[in-house]
């Protein structure tokens, strides 16, 4: 099973309801090498502690051995983030995949 396929088995029913899980980085562009990580956006309803999930859904991933790095945002900053240019929003948005 490849490292996209395992991480959406694993962030399956760890994530509340109503998120969603993009990858994007050199994988998303078909650009990845061997010892690339995968680059996963997540975004929640709402989040209480960005940091905290954060790095709750990194050693999720880091347990079943899956090289990723992930950030976490809010429904809300995510979208007013999308429009504005060269934001991780707007450069997701663009080039992104959904898990």
């Amino acid at each position: 099973m490849d490292w996209i396929e395992e991480a959406r088995r694993q962030l399956d029913g760890a994530l509340p309801a109503g998120s969603r899980v993009i990858w994007f980085g050199s994988h998303a562009r078909g650009h990845a090498r061997p010892d690339s990580d995968l680059d996963l956006l997540v975004v929640e309803p709402e989040v209480a502690d960005r940091h905290a999930e954060m790095a709750r859904l990194a050693a999720l991933l880091g347990r079943a051995r899956i090289p990723a790095d992930v950030v976490v945002m809010s429904a809300a900053a995510f979208e007013r983030q999308a429009g504005v240019v060269n934001t991780l929003a707007w450069r997701v948005q663009r080039e992104g995949r959904a898990l």
